[in-house]
């Protein structure tokens, strides 16, 4: 059987590969039509009648809330199921819009093949469950054959889930845990039916757990937005999750359990810290440039000033030692009158230590400008 499969992405790129995602592992059951604006989606909505809408939140000419405001007047929301696909930074629009009747999303950064299937399956399949649901009531014979059938299925969605569904009491004891307890936590189901969930909590996160589930019973209806906790595994370790909660009631409408899906998010947790981990590193790295850029400026003032008390320093050294070799000169030539040999003797070594000097001052130049 063909589906009708309407995708509404502003992106060409994107469209052709959620087209592969779709063709790529099994042979296409979708008839697909695109659409890349809000005003062509809704003729096409109007015209064909599509099964199954697949639907981006970004348009040129308005978002995805809009289109799903006129489905709701248009009184499509209940009838056509629809899969929303939001940016990892916009999740919280995907919580928000479930009042207008959006019925699952995907978080883009974490779209592969078999998620895209699943879900897409999952939509039609919980239509299909609606659809036996209202069969019920219009054909009373068939109710237990029907009922057994929903049953069915719907555990075939739990096993096929990649979150755990689970159910507690008023007392927040567990009384349904779904096979992915196991794969996820490694735990038993059986190990912890009858007892609380809060000891499945990080003591970090069970005031804020806490207040989600007073909340909903103090609601009696679902939770708006999912409340991220740790959640313990077997080997002692914990693991972030997302986990959405309703009120569960009886036929006199009173809450009788808190039924709720646990979601792994560790990798989009995983994510957020390295990204605030690397910001911090890139920002201490930008202070140590600036204290190296600083520090070096300083340095070759320094040196600088080195140079310059050097350059002085010779001139005065030179100047001075010159004045006193000139007059160790006359004196040795007579000019100031005759020297007898032990005079003669005591101006060489004067005038000896005076040229050494000079070369001692050369050497300091040299390696001081050599640095």
């Amino acid at each position: 059987m063909t589906t009708t499969l309407l995708m509404i992405d502003a992106s060409d790129i994107k469209r052709r590969k959620y087209d592969c995602y779709l063709t790529s592992d099994r042979p296409c059951n979708y008839l697909i039509m695109e659409a890349d604006t809000i005003t062509k989606a809704k003729e096409l909505c109007e015209q064909k009648k599509p099964d199954l809408i697949l639907l981006s939140w970004q348009f040129p000419d308005g978002n995805g809330l809009e289109f799903l405001d006129w489905m709701k007047q248009q009184g499509q929301i209940s009838l056509i199921p629809t899969l929303l696909l939001v940016n990892q930074k916009d999740e919280h629009i995907a919580a928000q819009s479930t009042k207008s009747g959006i019925q699952d999303y995907l978080v883009k950064e974490h779209l592969t093949p078999e998620r895209l299937m699943r879900s897409l399956d999952n939509l039609l399949e919980r239509m299909q469950l609606l659809n036996n649901v209202s069969d019920v009531v219009n054909l009373r014979k068939r109710a237990e054959a029907i009922k057994l059938e929903n049953e069915e299925k719907f555990l075939c969605l739990v096993q096929c889930s990649d979150d755990v569904i689970w159910s507690i009491d008023l007392e927040g004891k567990f009384i349904y845990l779904s096979p992915q307890f196991k794969e996820l936590f490694d735990w038993e189901t059986n190990e912890w039916i009858g007892r609380s969930i809060i000891d499945l909590v990080h003591k970090g996160d069970r005031p804020r757990f806490t207040d989600n589930v007073q909340n909903v019973l103090a609601s009696a209806s679902k939770s708006e937005m999912p409340v991220e906790i740790r959640h313990l595994q077997k080997d002692g370790s914990y693991v972030w999750v997302s986990a959405h909660m309703t009120a569960v009631k009886n036929h006199q409408r009173d809450v009788i359990a808190i039924q709720g899906i646990s979601r792994d998010i560790s990798d989009r947790i995983a994510l957020a810290y390295a990204i605030r981990e690397r910001k911090f590193v890139e920002t201490r790295l930008n202070e140590s440039n600036e204290a190296l850029a600083a520090m070096n400026q300083e340095l070759i003032r320094a040196a600088q000033q080195k140079k310059e008390f050097l350059t002085d320093i010779s001139h005065e050294l030179r100047t001075s030692l010159n004045a006193v070799l000139g007059s160790i000169e006359c004196l040795q030539e007579g000019v100031y009158g005759d020297l007898n040999d032990k005079q003669r003797k005591i101006l060489q070594v004067i005038e000896h230590s005076e040229n050494h000097l000079l070369t001692l001052i050369d050497k300091v130049i040299y390696f001081s400008q050599s640095e």
